[in-house]
């Protein structure tokens, strides 16, 4: 049975203003102060937090490249109060940033750990402390040298699944970098390769983004490539190949048996529409032991064109049957 709107409206107004109702919101009420006073005097207490913070160098001129790299992140430990701390405590970052015009000397950025807890206290407040940082030194090389544009060499050893292939070399589409120096380049470095990308047993097509080595003191931008390796399952699919024979003498014919032989060969899946490779065999007389001691001739594949990664032919021999004509 429904019960109408308007009686429950009268209903819910009883109860709110019976004695128990009346102590229940009295509670609630005195519960929400309490809560606020509680989160006001924890905000003004001090605490000690661990916070990871980030470097940002700022107002660096177009002409000028880092040769080091910037740490990803600092951890700072800080006293303070929780007032202080409580944006980064729900999410905001802490960027610690350094102006390049004030620490740059003579191709170096370098702030020592006072300086660095100083430019700490900035981002979190003067009436803080800094317990400890890692790292507390900061240390950087540039460089405002012109830049030499360098090919890349890829180095890859990558193996796939018994049942897959590498379809395409591995490859990239940035084919070379810019390289910065502080000094000029040795002369022997006229390449620049990626670190060795190692991978086994891959199963399908994928991208990696490999880092770029350079000697000390050098850079490249950028300094990390993405790797394309293209991998793609394989099917079988065989084809019967005529054996032609060569160099028989003259007044001589040889047949042999079979006159077909079977070629299997691989290729990926995506090419199994395309048109079937192009093979010859032959049987060469002139492999023949003069003594005729065996009554089978080795088969040679004189011919493979097509698309196909991998081919074996079903025997390498056969039989053969010479007549005089």
């Amino acid at each position: 049975m429904k019960i109408p709107y308007r009686q429950l409206i009268r209903k819910g107004r009883a109860l709110l203003f019976s004695p128990r109702g009346r102590d229940a919101v009295t509670f609630c009420i005195f519960l929400v102060i309490s809560a606020v006073l509680w989160i006001v005097m924890a905000l003004n207490e001090e605490t000690q937090r661990d916070i990871r913070a980030r470097i940002e160098i700022t107002d660096v001129p177009d002409s000028v490249r880092l040769i080091s790299y910037i740490p990803e992140s600092i951890n700072i430990s800080v006293r303070a109060t929780g007032n202080e701390l409580f944006t980064y405590s729900v999410g905001k970052e802490a960027v610690i940033k350094i102006d390049y015009r004030y620490y740059c000397r003579n191709g170096h950025i370098s702030l020592t750990g006072t300086e660095m807890r100083a430019l700490a206290r900035r981002v979190f407040g003067q009436n803080t402390q800094i317990q400890a940082m890692s790292p507390d030194t900061l240390s950087l090389w540039y460089t405002s040298r012109p830049p030499v544009r360098l090919p890349i060499r890829i180095n890859t050893r990558i193996t796939t699944l018994p049942n897959c292939a590498l379809t395409h070399p591995v490859s990239s589409t940035v084919d070379s970098v810019l390289v910065y120096s502080i000094n000029p380049l040795p002369d022997d470095f006229t390449i620049v390769p990626t670190a060795m990308l190692t991978l086994n047993d891959v199963a399908q097509s994928e991208t990696r983004n490999v880092a770029l080595v350079t000697p000390a003191g050098t850079r490249a931008y950028p300094d990390s490539i993405p790797l394309t390796i293209s991998v793609e399952p394989m099917i079988s699919r065989s084809i019967k190949v005529p054996v032609k024979t060569t160099n028989v003498p003259t007044g001589m014919k040889m047949i042999v048996i079979p006159a077909q032989i079977t070629v299997n060969y691989t290729l990926p899946m995506s090419r199994y529409d395309d048109s079937r490779p192009d093979f010859e065999a032959v049987a060469d007389f002139a492999t023949l032991d003069k003594s005729f001691s065996t009554n089978r001739i080795k088969v040679d594949l004189t011919k493979a064109e097509g698309n196909f990664l991998e081919l074996y032919m079903s025997e390498d021999s056969v039989e053969y049957i010479i007549e005089q004509q």
